[in-house]
């Protein structure tokens, strides 16, 4: 029939398409541990501003150092040199529930927005800060 060298190749061949086949069963069975899992390993955090039902969330590399800084941008913001204001932010230790106002990526991190009440002012002042050219997806 065949030669042994090309037996050999078609068995690696079957071989790799069998333990494709196999993965792509088990993710589509287990996707949503598998998103739990990937969910855990890419880094997040989230901004709360004290006072205010609005939070950040950046999802990526840069998370950690994107929340700092938006810590230390809060404390000393002044939009003009006579209207400066002072808010706290803080390192929130769960998962912020607000509703979203908007999202997008920034800086190499996607990042989240949420707020809650009827006016959202805090929450769309955000989003115009982060994507002032209206680059977000709106929710």
């Amino acid at each position: 029939m065949y030669p042994p060298k090309h037996r050999h190749t078609t068995g690696i061949i079957l071989g790799v398409l069998v333990a494709v086949l196999i993965v792509g069963v088990f993710s589509f069975l287990y996707r949503s541990q598998a998103v739990v899992l990937v969910d855990h390993i890419v880094p997040r955090c989230s901004v709360g501003i004290r006072g205010t039902s609005t939070s950040i969330t950046f999802i990526g590399v840069g998370a950690e150092p994107a929340c700092q800084q938006l810590i230390y941008d809060l404390y000393h913001y002044c939009d003009n040199k006579e209207n400066c204001v002072t808010l706290a932010g803080y390192e929130m230790s769960s998962e912020p529930i607000q509703p979203e106002v908007c999202e997008g990526d920034y800086r190499g991190n996607h990042v989240i927005v949420r707020d809650e009440g009827i006016l959202k002012i805090i929450g769309n002042g955000f989003c115009n800060k982060f994507f002032p050219s209206n680059s977000t997806t709106p929710t």
